[in-house]
């Protein structure tokens, strides 16, 4: 079944905040990602969002330098800004407008190396013991609903670890702040909810 959402549009001209069980979806009106340079929208998913916060003055919270997006001192800031040991997305508009600030938590990538490194010593395990498998014990196999797989084949290669693209921090301009944070609350993982809302 597809997704059904609540509208409650308020405001134009601004991104919209799709929240859902599993997600956040920030969709971004099209002069936004002209200004970004991007196409796509921003995705998070629910349980790699460390921490939601409210301020009256999102320009504070900058940090690094624009990369690539546009800017105008204290009036506009749209795009990435990278710094040293991760990367922000930002949507600011106006001098005296509030913003939520959604901290994104990252995979370690160390642990992510290291179980990389346990999964290939798994692979190699198997395919020395798989290798003296004869042609009709593979036809079984797949007679069975087996994979088939050729012993020692190289699997696809592994997907990056990171989520939300790998941005630290999502800061985006917008007048319904305190909605958005109640949503989250109220909508999330194994919650009997509603299942989703849509706040712009």
């Amino acid at each position: 079944m597809p997704d059904r959402a609540k509208a409650t549009r308020q405001t134009s001209g601004m991104a919209d905040f799709h929240v859902y069980r599993d997600r956040l979806e920030i969709r971004l009106t099209r002069a936004e990602k002209m200004l970004a340079l991007r196409r796509d929208d921003i995705v998070v998913p629910r349980d790699s969002i460390r921490s939601v916060a409210i301020t009256a003055d999102p320009w504070i919270w900058i940090r690094g330098v624009r990369a690539p997006g546009n800017s105008i001192p204290l009036t506009l800031a749209v795009g990435t800004w990278k710094f040293h040991g991760g990367k922000d997305f930002l949507v600011l508009k106006g001098k005296q407008r509030s913003a939520v600030v959604i901290d994104i938590e990252q995979p370690d990538p160390d642990a992510a190396d290291e179980q990389g490194a346990a999964d290939e010593q798994g692979a190699a395990a198997t395919a020395s013991v798989d290798a003296s498998s004869t042609p009709g014990e593979v036809a079984h196999d797949l007679a069975a609903g087996g994979s088939g797989a050729v012993p020692g084949a190289l699997a696809d290669p592994p997907s990056s670890t990171e989520v939300a693209e790998g941005f630290s921090r999502v800061i985006v301009s917008t007048q319904h702040a305190s909605q958005l944070v109640e949503a989250l609350r109220d909508i999330h993982p194994g919650s009997d909810g509603p299942t989703d809302e849509v706040i712009s």
